[in-house]
């Protein structure tokens, strides 16, 4: 097919891109706009045409990633509001009579404040255990503090299946 050699973009010329970015088929503009479906196809395929619907979605596009960086600041912003909040209850869950609260609380603290640690996962798989090296650490002094006498938080220690 040749190329359809437009001038100018007429008023019907800007409703027919309105359309063609709406996702609308070549047979349903021509519909609408009152032409035939090979009459649109020659404008669509011409570069004035092309030179404006790319003019368009670049418009567009840095619209939206606009408006997408306004709600992330938004949504930061909510955020910010809310972290003293969510510290509180996280100090408060220091105070709960479950020890494994208690103990996860202590922990999702520390790990935010100091920063977590990268955790090495030994894995066996012979009988699918799998276990951290901070679990291990875990381990290691309460059965260290076991064996001297003192009382101990039993830690608790999350064991997953490896299959």
């Amino acid at each position: 097919m040749s190329e359809y050699a437009l001038q100018e973009l007429k008023q019907r010329h800007y409703r027919i891109v309105e359309l063609f970015l709406e996702g609308i088929t070549h047979k349903d503009i021509a519909h609408i706009v009152g032409m035939t479906p090979e009459g649109i196809s020659l404008i669509i395929s011409s570069s004035l045409f092309q030179d404006e619907v790319s003019r368009r979605r670049k418009i567009r596009n840095e619209t939206m990633d606009d408006n997408h960086n306004g709600s992330t600041l938004e949504v930061k912003g909510i955020l910010e509001e809310n972290a003293a909040k969510a510290a509180e209850v996280q100090v408060k869950l220091l105070e709960s009579k479950d020890e494994a609260i208690k103990l996860r609380a202590s922990g999702s603290i520390l790990d935010r404040v100091l920063g977590k640690p990268q955790s090495n996962v030994i894995s066996e798989r012979s009988n699918g255990l799998t276990i951290s090296a901070d679990q291990v650490q875990i381990l290691q002094v309460a059965l260290s503090e076991s064996k001297s006498g003192e009382k101990v938080l039993t830690p608790v220690v999350k064991v997953e299946s490896v299959t």
